[in-house]
């Protein structure tokens, strides 16, 4: 069912949410969208995002149920985001952080093959950040609500979703603030069929596939005292660290490191988890640009055996730390500092919608 507005243009909406009805606007009281933040990763060059199916077109048997649930949703709202002029495709270069959950990649997903110019990151003053937010709603019954808000700098569009058996399905109208809805139309259409006959729409391509641009180069942590990622990686715990040795003036791993490698990633989950590689280089060394060179080069090398072992790249977070002086109280002075760190249960997505 497609419903279009055919009503009078608004006026000044900044701040408020309107009703997106098939005959009619109704403006609504101010709400306050909570915005989840999630994972900042300005990574050196295209990276891929990581997903918990890998999809094949017209298959229902390889997409799971919460992936496809968060596929009709996402679909759903970046339609009603991208007609609006001021935050549609051709008006910003946007920046999202790095999801964390299935709902999170298929939003990024569906803004790009809306056309949107994505990047990952913290918006500059030029750019608009993209932000996203799943609330539960407390109810009775076999059926479970949930809103969703997704936003665009200060343009943010709503909705409550209901969930029942394998339906999902909208229970209210789109609500959109901050921005004129005089021409917009939500194709309801989306949500006729039960979710399991809807995988094509979920997954026409792997959500593996989706390539981010850089925002921002990466500091030497010896001139910041933190990590590149350190607000990235406020929502994760450290569940092991290890640092792997190398010898004086060398970028060689070694067998033994490799083993030890080896042995480090086999609790790694590549659902929950983003494994941190701080390469070192501290005190006097005979190679010219010495430190810096061996600090980069030791992460690279690691970054590259992880790979070798199947680790997403867009998982890895690689940095360096390197001056010709000491700097024992914090890094090892020559080596690389490895730590999985997993996302704490708090800042997951309800199960329903992965």
């Amino acid at each position: 069912m497609i419903a279009k507005d055919t009503n009078h243009r608004l006026g000044n909406t900044q701040g408020k949410f309107v009703h997106v009805y098939r005959d009619v606007h109704t403006i609504t009281s101010r709400y306050s969208v909570l915005l989840l933040s999630f994972i900042v990763l300005c990574l050196p060059g295209c990276q891929l995002l990581p997903s918990s199916a890998t999809v094949s077109e017209g298959s229902n048997d390889t997409v799971p149920v919460a992936t496809q649930r968060s596929a009709v949703v996402a679909r759903d709202l970046v339609s009603a985001l991208a007609q609006i002029p001021a935050s549609g495709p051709s008006s910003y270069v946007y920046v999202i952080q790095q999801p964390r959950n299935d709902f999170g990649r298929v939003v990024a997903r569906e803004l790009q093959r809306a056309g949107y110019d994505l990047r990952l990151g913290n918006a500059t003053q030029t750019q608009q950040q993209i932000a996203y937010s799943i609330n539960a709603i407390p109810g009775d019954g076999a059926r479970s609500d949930y809103e969703f808000t997704l936003s665009a700098g200060d343009i943010a569009v709503k909705r409550r979703y209901g969930l029942e058996d394998d339906r999902v399905f909208p229970v209210s109208s789109m609500l959109v603030s901050g921005a004129d809805t005089s021409s917009m139309v939500i194709d309801d259409s989306l949500f006729d069929e039960p979710t399991s006959n809807r995988v094509q729409l979920a997954a026409v391509e792997p959500p593996a596939a989706i390539k981010l641009t850089p925002v921002a180069p990466k500091e030497n942590m010896y001139n910041t005292r933190r990590s590149n990622f350190a607000d990235a990686t406020a929502g994760y715990k450290d569940l092991s660290q290890n640092i792997l040795v190398f010898p004086n003036d060398s970028l060689m791993l070694g067998r033994n490191n490799k083993q030890l490698l080896r042995d480090i990633m086999s609790e790694f989950d590549e659902q929950t988890d983003v494994v941190s590689v701080i390469g070192c280089s501290h005190g006097k060394t005979n190679l010219s640009d010495g430190n810096r060179r061996l600090a980069l080069g030791r992460a690279a090398r690691v970054r590259d055996e992880l790979t070798a072992m199947g680790v997403a790249e867009s998982l890895i977070l690689d940095e360096g730390c390197w001056a010709n002086v000491h700097f024992d109280e914090m890094m090892p002075r020559r080596g690389v500092v490895l730590t999985i760190k997993r996302i704490k249960p708090s800042a997951q997505s309800p199960d329903a919608f992965g």
